[in-house]
């Protein structure tokens, strides 16, 4: 039973072994460092930390405005053209994006988080559950 427990553990580690490419060898600290950086839903996610939500319009037009409407309200500017970073709190929102420039209809390319873009010259989400478990999220703007 003994030479049956060290074979199998001796197999595991030869498999191991040979799944691990040269790089993997010579380096391994490098791929303990890449696999550490990755961020990591926790289970124990804060219902009051704030999130940081990524605004990013490079369509070169002012008066983008974003209106989180829950259980706190926000309104936030994009920038003309580049990103900021805004402060939400975690919670259920409707959320919606509009160009307050009189008379700009222009359908925009939208997306929100990795929801699929849509083309359009507004957009609204409902029901949009934003928490702190995942990392920033963000809505982009583009031509």
């Amino acid at each position: 039973m003994k030479n049956l427990f060290y074979t199998s553990a001796l197999a595991g580690l030869i498999l191991i072994a040979a799944s691990c490419n040269k790089g993997d060898l010579v380096a391994p600290q490098k791929h303990i460092d890449t696999l550490s950086s990755v961020p990591v839903p926790t289970p124990n996610c804060s219902p009051v930390e704030s999130i940081n939500f990524v605004l990013t319009n490079s369509t070169g037009i002012a008066g983008y405005e974003i209106v989180f409407s829950g259980p706190q309200n926000y309104n936030f500017f994009f920038p003309i053209n580049g990103t900021t970073t805004v402060a939400v709190k975690p919670g259920i929102y409707s959320v919606s994006v509009f160009c307050q420039v009189p008379g700009s209809y222009s359908q925009r390319t939208f997306q929100l988080n990795n929801m699929s873009p849509v083309k359009q010259a507004e957009a609204h989400y409902g029901d949009i559950e934003l928490t702190n478990c995942t990392g920033s999220q963000y809505f982009s703007i583009n031509p």
